[in-house]
């Protein structure tokens, strides 16, 4: 369910708070993040459909609902906690993130609870996800499908190389949360200063780093409708050189650490780690 629609309901009938429970979702998941956005499961308690009709109680809901309601067999898993690792159950095998705590997976996710930071760090790495798509290739399913994740098999623990994985892993979700921070307070920064009542970013203002600043200008012209007054530009292009550099670094950052990572799950299972001969 939208967010949208779940903030409408309880605007409209705060009582109904209790009926939402945060869900999961695919497009919420990049590399070693997840980034929850609100999204719904709806779970009405039980007698909720003997209760007073939904329409005269809360319009925005029903209308969202419409011949779905009275639901049945709605019940979420249970919402993960801080050792909760999830991924999305997609064509291509996208990495794994801590699931936000409190969230429930939606249906194209799964989720490992009581995961350890070298667990999410194998998971994440390039070996992992070349031997994932190959063993999906075998079985006809999804890189992420839990059954062909419990096809992985895991090293023998005590190894040398078990702290560099677990660290790089710790690593690799600093900066990613990190960089995502700067993406989204630039953008907001950007629209908080130049857009106009109402108006939001488009893809290529969503992506504001990667243009130079005359591609960013012309971009906000197009979407925004307005240009940056001339007495503010170098200003702005110093803002914009300084945030473009420190992506840069972060994006390098994760790029050597992702190498170390690579390194150290390669070495911990070795030339010809067992279970995997058929997909080496």
């Amino acid at each position: 369910m939208p967010p949208a629609v779940r903030r409408a309901s309880v605007i409209f009938d705060p009582t109904l708070a209790g009926w939402f429970v945060r869900a999961a979702i695919a497009d919420e998941f990049a590399a070693w993040r997840h980034a929850a956005a609100g999204w719904s499961w709806l779970v009405p308690p039980v007698g909720a459909a003997a209760a007073p009709a939904l329409h005269q109680r809360c319009p925005p809901l029903a209308d969202f609902l419409g011949e779905r309601w009275p639901l049945t067999d709605v019940r979420p898993p249970a919402s993960g906690d801080a050792t909760t690792i999830a991924w999305p159950i997609t064509s291509s095998w996208r990495g794994v993130a801590w699931l936000t705590p409190g969230c429930a997976p939606g249906t194209d996710i799964a989720m490992l609870r009581q995961a350890t930071p070298t667990l999410l760090g194998i998971l994440g790495s390039g070996p992992a996800a070349t031997w994932l798509t190959r063993l999906a290739a075998q079985s006809g399913c999804a890189p992420g499908d839990p059954a062909v994740v419990a096809r992985l098999p895991l090293p023998v623990g005590g190894s040398e190389h078990e702290p560099a994985v677990a660290a790089a892993a710790g690593q690799l979700v600093a900066i990613a949360e990190a960089r995502a921070r700067r993406i989204d307070d630039g953008l907001r920064q950007l629209m908080r200063d130049f857009a106009p009542p109402g108006a939001t970013p488009d893809a290529a203002l969503r992506e504001w780093w990667r243009h130079d600043v005359a591609g960013l200008l012309a971009a906000m012209r197009r979407r925004l409708g307005g240009a940056v007054p001339e007495r503010f530009i170098t200003t702005f292009a110093a803002w914009h050189a300084a945030e473009a550099a420190a992506l840069g670094e972060l994006e390098r950052q994760q790029a050597a650490v992702t190498l170390a990572l690579d390194a150290a799950v390669q070495a911990w299972y070795g030339e010809h780690p067992p279970g995997l001969a058929g997909v080496l």
